[in-house]
């Protein structure tokens, strides 16, 4: 019993003991944290621990129109928006240039435009968002539709902005000299983009105009060294003669439509798609343009103008739509690598300097420059006059075999030089060396392809021949000699003809093919993916007077199919595959 009262005795006052230790050690914290000094924001604290982030100061407030206020904290932040007066959006009254104390900008609501020069100068700006949706209020909503002159000129570190989706005008210099910015997205409501608005932007990359754009002004890109790639979709804009141009200032009218010089010395554009309704590349826009290598002028030009392609030093290849009918004074002066054109007839006017030269002040000419035409022609006189070497393009040249092999299981691979005044090339393949029967042809569309064959051959004797293919319609030169080809790297069978897949009823397909009397039978091949990787059917077929097939309980979708011959062990190549879509 004695014992028992003494462990008693001993288990109290340890626990005493716990319980004054434990008193001592929260005394000990609460004083030790009021001797803790709390750094200002941004600052670390002295033992490492991450900083109290105080929240930001407004250092600046005011109204800056009739239904917006703004205020700019001390991070650079300047947030306006509506104010709750007036009588729906108005214009920004307040002028924000030169402030350097600017670095971000938000415009949530209550604005209808930014005017003139508003945030001209301001060179620690780094980011605009004036497109977000307010909340409330019957001016809650941006409906930005304009942004102003000189609104953001020279905003040195302005990197990207996200412009509002009402957006129909950016007037002229509005972005001029914003050497940061590189991300541009513009909205399918933009009608006006104004003179030298881009100017200068060295690192705006990727541009594609919007199709709603109807007025593209002077000088609006250039000098956008890093833009690479251009892309003018199909719309409303369309080119401007410089005469027209010239006439509406003297009388002090807006001309609509791509004005002069538009991205005269973007250096580094090398791609332009322009599938718009331009029917004239007005006067130097693409001037000093000199990692330009090729360039196709699209369908509907109809006129390339005054030094339209001036100075694009690297320019190889250009190619001309057979609409085109005027090519202007030193439209392409001082493109050294463009060696040679062909000029469709439809040319009617090729001004001074306007191809083949250098210099036009000491009328050095290109070395080796070539016109390819048609005798009797605008082409032919140019060519004439200025002393240039002539291809005429109505005496097809004819072509000839360099060589033809057979390396690979059923193909022969032909070989041939390149025919300048050719627009491509006819190749045929038969079993018969006066081509009257069993004839494989083969078209290709550009004489600028100097290989190609024929594939899936059984083994045995072929003739092959070759002719050039005329730019003017009905024309060919002559059959080159026919090379014998013997193919000891064949099938043992030829390939069927897989002569039609249609879709038929809800879930299905049918497929015809010509009969094969080499072959005893056929294998059918369809799939969802055009390699016939993963999820191939196949169908065999022992009788060779078999020739369709329909496919059923099919999942929607594309489908490819297949046939090849068969006979025992033996089998052809496969056919040319062809795809349905099946409901």
């Amino acid at each position: 019993m004695k014992q028992t009262i003494k462990r008693l005795s001993a288990l109290l006052l340890a626990m005493a003991m716990a319980l004054c230790l434990l008193s001592a050690n929260v005394w000990a914290a609460e004083e030790a944290e009021e001797d803790v000094s709390v750094p200002s924001a941004g600052e670390a604290a002295d033992d490492g621990r991450e900083a109290r982030v105080e929240p930001q100061k407004v250092v600046e407030t005011g109204e800056c129109g009739e239904s917006s206020e703004y205020e700019l904290r001390d991070d650079g932040l300047l947030i306006i928006r509506w104010s709750g007066k007036g009588h729906g959006m108005q214009p920004l009254t307040k002028h924000f240039s030169g402030d350097e104390r600017i670095k971000r900008l938000d415009i949530s609501s209550g604005v209808s435009a930014i005017p003139y020069s508003t945030f001209f100068g301001c060179t620690n700006l780094r980011e605009a968002n004036i497109c977000l949706v307010g909340a409330g209020g019957a001016g809650s909503a941006t409906q930005i539709k304009s942004i102003g002159a000189s609104a953001f000129y020279g905003c040195t570190s302005l990197t990207h902005i996200s412009l509002p989706t009402v957006l129909e005008t950016l007037e002229d210099r509005a972005f001029e000299g914003c050497t940061k910015l590189h991300t541009v997205r513009f909205n399918n409501k933009l009608k006006s983009i104004g003179e030298d608005v881009f100017k200068d932007c060295t690192t705006l990359d990727n541009v594609t105009l919007p199709a709603s754009l109807e007025n593209l002004g002077k000088g609006a890109f250039s000098g956008c060294t890093g833009m690479g790639n251009l892309t003018i979709p199909e719309g409303k804009l369309r080119g401007i003669r410089a005469e027209d141009e010239t006439a509406a200032q003297m009388k002090g009218q807006e001309l609509q439509g791509m004005h002069s010089g538009v991205f005269a010395n973007c250096t580094k554009l090398s791609n332009i798609l322009l599938t718009g309704a331009l029917e004239v590349i007005p006067s130097g826009t693409f001037s000093g343009c000199t990692n330009l290598r090729y360039m196709r002028i699209n369908s509907g030009i109809k006129e390339i103008c005054i030094s339209a392609f001036e100075d694009c030093t690297k320019l190889e290849t250009v190619e001309f739509p057979n609409t085109l009918k005027v090519i202007g004074v030193s439209a392409f002066l001082n493109c050294p690598r463009l060696k040679a054109v062909s000029i469709p007839d439809s040319v009617s006017n090729i001004n001074f300097w306007a191809l083949g030269f250098k210099d036009n002040l000491t009328d050095t000419k290109v070395d080796g420059f070539t016109i390819n035409g048609n005798s009797g022609t605008e082409a032919e006189a140019y060519a004439d006059a200025n002393g240039f070497k002539f291809v005429d393009l109505s005496k097809v040249p004819r072509s000839g075999f360099t060589r033809v092999e057979n390396k690979k299981k059923g193909l022969i691979s032909c070989y041939w030089t390149k025919k300048v005044g050719g627009s491509g090339y006819e190749l045929q393949c038969s079993t018969d060396k006066r081509f009257k029967k069993n004839v494989t042809r083969m078209y290709l569309s550009h004489n600028t392809i100097v290989n190609g064959g024929f594939s899936g051959l059984k083994k045995g004797i072929y003739y092959v021949r070759i002719r050039t293919i005329g730019k003017t319609a009905g024309r060919y030169s002559e059959w080159s000699s026919a090379i014998k080809v013997k193919v000891t790297k064949g099938y043992d069978l030829s390939m069927p003809a897989l002569t039609s897949v249609k879709p038929g009823k809800k879930g299905e397909f049918k497929a015809k093919w010509k009969r094969n009397t080499d072959g005893k039978g056929y294998q059918l091949q369809y799939c969802t993916v055009k390699t016939f990787k993963k999820n191939v059917k196949t169908v065999s077929f022992f009788r060779n007077s078999a020739v369709n097939f329909t496919a059923k309980k099919l999942k929607k979708g594309w489908y490819y199919v297949r046939v090849r011959t068969i006979k025992g062990k033996k089998t052809s190549a496969w056919c040319k595959t062809k795809s349905v879509l099946v409901s």
